[in-house]
């Protein structure tokens, strides 16, 4: 009898704690940012497709009306760190993603990335 109580009182303990690390897990997800989110989407768009470089669109100050955009960067290397892209010595947030599209060309795949920056 006292060996199916301690039974019962381990199985009950594991169980207490696979309920806790399964709430931790959870709240750790909800902390994530549309940064975070994006960056790991772009990750897996990049590793998925192959890509190394991208072309980089920001809005465009001086057009009066609907939203348009000009290239800040053609078909560049860059790298993604976590929330952020990297061209040249410009970072760019993922906080501030519009859109983007992956492309094809004679050198391989590449990214169109649309940021709502002004520059």
């Amino acid at each position: 009898m006292r060996k199916t109580n301690l039974n019962i009182a381990r199985l009950l303990a594991f169980f207490g704690v696979i309920v806790i690390m399964n709430a931790c897990s959870i709240e750790s997800d909800n902390n994530l940012t549309d940064s975070d989110i994006f960056g790991e989407e772009l990750e897996e768009v990049i590793e998925e497709n192959e890509i190394s470089h991208a072309s980089i669109y920001l809005l465009n100050t001086e057009y009066q009306g609907d939203i348009e955009y000009y290239r800040r960067h053609n078909q560049e290397y860059f790298t993604l760190h976590d929330a952020f892209i990297q061209v040249d010595d410009i970072y760019y947030s993922l906080d501030k993603l519009a859109k983007y599209e992956v492309r094809e060309s004679n050198d391989g795949n590449y990214l169109m990335i649309y940021f709502d920056i002004y520059l």
